[in-house]
This record gives C-alpha cells, structure tokens and sequence, in this order.
C-alpha cells in the first residue's frame, strides 16, 4: 500500500484536477531533454536550445530552421542562411516561385497603392502636394499613371468614372498624353484650343480647334495648322513643312 501510495502521488504532482498534464511538467520534460530528435522518412527533426531545425534525409544540404527571430532556409547544409519568413512579413528575397497567379498586387506608399499589378497591366500612379492649415503631404493619385500592359507603356491623365481598359490601340492614342506601343510613339500636349504632337505617325503637327464663322468651337474636329515631317506621301518630295491658316488653307509650304 505504501509503494502504490508513492505511485499515485506522482502521478497527482503531473496532472490538474480535469485530468490533464500539467503544462509546468511538460515544459521541464523539454528542458530536461534539450535535444530531441524526431525522425521521419523524407526528414529529421531536431529540437534543441537553437529552435527547431527540419533537415532532408534525402540531401542534407537543405535545411529549415525555425526559431523566435523568424524562419531560416539553408541550401548549402548551414553554411549559409536566409531568412524566409520574420514577424513583420515574408521576404522577398527568398521567393523561388517561376508564376505567381494573383488577382491584384500594391505596392503603398504609405496608405495608398503606388504600384499595382493586375489584369489592367503594371500601373504606376502619380503623386500630389496637398497643403491645408499649414501642413503638407503627398498623397497618390490614381487618376494620373502609367501602364505597361499588353498594348505598350504609355501615360494619361484619366478623367472617367470606371477604369480605363482599352480595347484598342487607338483608344490609348486618343487619351493618353504619351505612348510607346507596338505599332507608333507619341507625345502630345493638349488643351480647349488645340494640340501639339511629336510621332511616328504625324512627325511634329500642331493643331488647334475647328471654329464656326461665329468663332465658337465645333467639337471633336481640328485644323492642321503647321505641319513638320511627312507632307504628303504621294508628292516627290513627301517630307517638308507647312502652315495653314485658321480655315485648314494653305498659306506657306516647303517641300524642297
């Protein structure tokens, strides 16, 4: 009786009231046996005052250990370490993916997306200077960008309601302000009155608004008024200069 007395008193020193360990005795077994190794048939685990190190029994050289500063890779059996994973995120560095298939990437800039990469394309977004009560800041918008997409790289300032998606590359032409695409470059200054252009279709041309005789603007039509470059591709010579006047009437041409 005395013998099985001693039996029961350790084992009600190891265990609570509901029956469980306790985790006080769990915690000197790890302390008590500081290095465990668990062994399974691809790796080995080893526990020890070091973290948690995993290790491949099929090449030694790639190892994975885990310990309160984050989650450290080895390729090289310890030589050399990365750290993959810390408490403040995942490391870039350490990515080996060849795809990367997601809906939408930002990179911020502070609380807004200066960078993202989705099914539109790369866009990267302009910033403006806001002052009010007499502090400053920058703040992104998303409004002014560039793209990089399927169509090319080219930049626009965007004054619509939804997205801008193009679906052709005359689209980008009439929008954006410059373009590297597959088929043309330009770049393009525009205002109420008129354009000036630099391309690889127009070569320098500056425009300006068609007027009624009453003077008001006819919308959406324009007026060649000085051309530089490509005149006319059926004359000898085609590249010259030429000024028209208010009516698209030719008042100087040099072609020669």
């Amino acid at each position: 009786m005395e013998f099985s007395q001693g039996k029961y008193a350790k084992a009600a020193n190891i265990m609570d009231s509901d029956g469980t360990i306790k985790a006080s005795v769990i915690q000197e077994t790890f302390n008590s046996n500081s290095d465990l190794v668990y062994g399974a048939q691809n790796e080995s685990a080893t526990i020890d005052n070091t973290g948690i190190t995993v290790t491949s029994n099929e090449s030694g050289a790639r190892i994975v250990k885990v310990t309160s500063g984050g989650i450290f890779v080895s390729n090289d059996g310890g030589e050399t370490w990365k750290n993959a994973v810390r408490g403040d995120g995942i490391t870039a560095d350490a990515l080996t993916a060849g795809r990367i298939n997601t809906g939408e990437i930002n990179l911020y800039d502070s609380d807004a997306p200066a960078f993202r990469w989705d099914s539109a394309g790369i866009s990267a977004y302009g910033q403006t200077r806001r002052e009010s009560d007499g502090m400053e800041w920058t703040e992104v918008d998303t409004s002014r960008f560039v793209r990089f997409d399927q169509w090319g790289m080219y930049g626009l300032h965007w004054k619509g309601e939804e997205e801008f998606r193009p679906t052709s590359l005359q689209e980008i032409y009439n929008n954006a302000d410059f373009g590297l695409t597959w088929e043309k470059f330009f770049i393009k200054s525009e205002s109420e009155n008129g354009a000036v252009e630099i391309s690889s279709t127009n070569d320098i041309l500056v425009t300006t608004a068609k007027r009624n005789p009453d003077g008001s603007i006819v919308p959406g039509e324009t007026v060649k008024r000085v051309v530089i470059g490509r005149l006319d591709a059926a004359a000898q010579p085609e590249y010259g200069i030429l000024i028209n006047d208010v009516d698209g009437n030719a008042v100087f041409r040099c072609d020669s």
